[in-house]
């Protein structure tokens, strides 16, 4: 059976109150600001990701996106004398931008997430009540998401209420992510193709 493969980007959160690209840094520097006193070390790592990303601009280097900021570092574009230096900046970069995409999420699920509603009645059709075990055998659609956020993951939960998390979201039973429960370092991937159970996978 063919199958479409859907790839995700920052568009698909736009519609729920999610910065693009290109203003992501700028939405940092918002949030940066609106953060209270309680919040001094989370407000000294995001200053911290905001000062690297205006000294690498000032360079010349095109920052947009977390990504392109860790790659400029690990190129040694800018801060971090050794590699665990510039790990350590990398993670509090992903901890800040985190801590923003957090800080959306309330806001953005009682909006009801309507651009992932409109991809998953697009994926499994519009009678969640059938359940996500039997919408994912049946589905013919394959997603893949490079989305920092967790909408995909919350509309997946919003859309179908048998889910109750008896099994683990990220599993391979599920959204097939990789995760593996016993070893967190090995990745536990189903193949696309139809299993001896009869059984097709989301991701």
């Amino acid at each position: 059976m063919n199958s479409t493969l859907i790839i995700l980007g920052a568009g698909c959160s736009f519609r729920s109150g999610y910065p693009l690209a290109n203003n992501s840094f700028p939405r940092l520097t918002e949030f940066r600001d609106s953060l209270g006193d309680e919040a001094v070390k989370l407000r000294g790592l995001v200053t911290r990701t905001l000062d690297l990303v205006r000294t690498l601009r000032e360079q010349g280097e095109s920052v947009e996106t977390l990504d392109t900021l860790a790659r400029l570092l690990h190129e040694g574009k800018a801060g971090g004398n050794n590699m665990l230096e510039k790990n350590r900046l990398v993670l509090a970069a992903k901890v800040s931008i985190a801590a923003l995409f957090l800080s959306l999420e309330r806001e953005a699920v009682q909006k009801q997430l309507p651009g992932y509603r409109q991809l998953l009645v697009r994926v499994f059709g519009n009678n969640p009540k059938f359940g996500y075990r039997k919408a994912i055998e049946s589905s013919r659609h394959r997603i893949l998401t490079f989305n920092y956020d967790r909408l995909f993951e919350l509309a997946f939960r919003q859309f179908f209420p048998d889910f109750d998390g008896t099994e683990v979201l990220y599993y391979k039973t599920v959204l097939n992510s990789g995760l593996c429960l016993v070893d967190p370092k090995k990745l536990e991937i189903d193949s696309l193709a139809s299993h001896k159970d009869g059984k097709k996978r989301l991701e």
